[in-house]
């Protein structure tokens, strides 16, 4: 089980970190990438670490047209399903009589077997299959692997996933810093972070914020909401104020009938610390934003940049809510783009052997996702999540769909607060 260095002094004591320049805009020999370039050519033969974790920081992703998108992630995925077909016997299983060498592109890709938490009569489900042996998703013959587990789920077991580091872990930090600076996120902001930082998500925000060059601090877990109130003031009357919250939306607190920390109370808490000079921006993720809360921000925070995402324990970014672009755009708030680079995303509905991709405005299906990683892959995954398409053209320019109305299909299964502190 691996142990969390989460975050050395100078991080965790809210301090710079330095910029961190070892992918930026560069390859290993030091010379500028031309990230389309570079996956144009990948072959079965070129290792998937080979490629510069940078390039999934690449503005390009949200802009590029669809088709070209789906070449290139195709090509990287078609590399994935013949390494994990070599590497990690449950995918030799799944896969006994497709020949990899035939998967060529996006829609060979998109048209193996589903992989499912549970099992089927089409499949074995991961929480079955992993039960009693933990090691079934790690990688033959290496052993330099991180292990994390999902959470998040009532009486199931885990499902353990290996991280080869840093790659599989640089390849979503990069994801992450190119949503963040979408949202205008930059080395002049200061971030507090309220997320849990021994889970494989709140992991991650840390080293998303050595990319960007921003300050960094969590939350200490034991500190209450009137503590962590106090730091906010302590920090603006410093000087050196955060302009950024990490957090979930809102939530009724803890069993122990306490006030969560989440945005909606710390807002109420210290209403004087958002707006100009303080916390100008909220990136939200864990839960949906609630009319009401949307209400306020509308009617209250209006020097307050407030975007949504969706992620799961098994991969991040999914998705998110820009917020700049004109008035007739759709995404806001629960309205999110799909993040395309490092995972794909897509809506779909499950016919047994094979998913059939939902792509038509207004029609609901499961949330499946293909996740890029060295380590434990997910490909054609079944997350319990469904969504609905809301548009494939959006105004504001970014060409993946917006999803709406993302929430847990078996209400029953979230019980955890996973890697959020709440």
């Amino acid at each position: 089980m691996v142990t969390f260095p989460v975050v050395d002094k100078l991080v965790r004591s809210g301090h710079r970190p330095r910029r961190d320049a070892s992918y930026v805009n560069k390859n290993h020999n030091g010379y500028k990438i031309n990230f389309l370039e570079d996956l144009r050519h990948i072959s079965p033969y070129r290792p998937l670490t080979s490629i510069n974790p940078s390039v999934f920081g690449e503005a390009d992703w949200d802009t590029m047209s669809p088709k070209e998108r789906d070449e290139l992630l195709g090509r990287v995925y078609a590399t994935l399903v013949r390494q994990v077909h070599r590497e990690i016997p449950f995918y030799s299983d799944l896969y006994k009589g497709i020949d990899p060498s035939r998967v060529g592109d996006m829609d060979d890709v998109l048209g193996l077997p589903v992989l499912r938490k549970f099992s089927t009569r089409y499949s074995r489900g991961l929480r079955e299959a992993t039960g009693p042996n933990e090691g079934l998703l790690k990688p033959q013959g290496r052993n330099s692997f991180s292990l994390f587990h999902t959470t998040g789920s009532t009486g199931y077991a885990q499902i353990p996933i290996f991280y080869s580091e840093p790659w599989d872990l640089d390849i979503e930090r990069h994801a992450v810093a190119r949503v963040w600076r979408m949202l205008g996120i930059t080395s002049e902001d200061n971030v507090y972070d309220c997320y849990n930082p021994t889970h494989v998500g709140g992991y991650m925000f840390p080293g998303v914020c050595q990319i960007i060059g921003s300050g960094h601090e969590f939350k200490p877990a034991e500190k209450q909401l009137e503590e962590t109130a106090q730091r906010l003031r302590d920090a603006r009357n410093s000087g050196y104020p955060f302009t950024v919250l990490l957090a979930i939306p809102s939530s009724s607190g803890d069993p122990l009938g306490r006030k969560g920390t989440n945005f909606l109370t710390l807002y109420d808490e210290t209403m004087d610390v958002f707006g100009k000079g303080g916390i100008d921006k909220v990136f939200l993720v864990g839960s949906g934003i609630t009319p009401e809360l949307i209400e306020r921000i509308e009617a209250e925070m209006r020097d307050v940049k407030v975007s949504g995402a969706y992620g799961t324990a098994e991969h991040r970014p999914l998705s998110f809510s820009p917020t700049e672009g004109p008035t007739t755009r759709v995404c806001k708030y629960n309205q999110q783009h799909l993040t395309y680079g490092p995972h794909f995303t897509y809506v779909g509905r499950d016919e047994g052997n094979r998913v059939v991709p939902i792509t038509t405005p207004g029609q609901e299906g499961d949330v499946y996702t293909i996740a890029l990683r060295d380590g434990t892959p997910f490909i054609n995954y079944q997350t319990g999540d469904v969504a609905t398409i809301v548009t494939d053209a959006c105004d504001c320019g970014l060409t993946s769909p917006v999803i709406g109305n993302i929430r847990r299909k078996n209400m029953e299964e979230i019980a955890g607060i996973g890697c959020r502190y709440d």
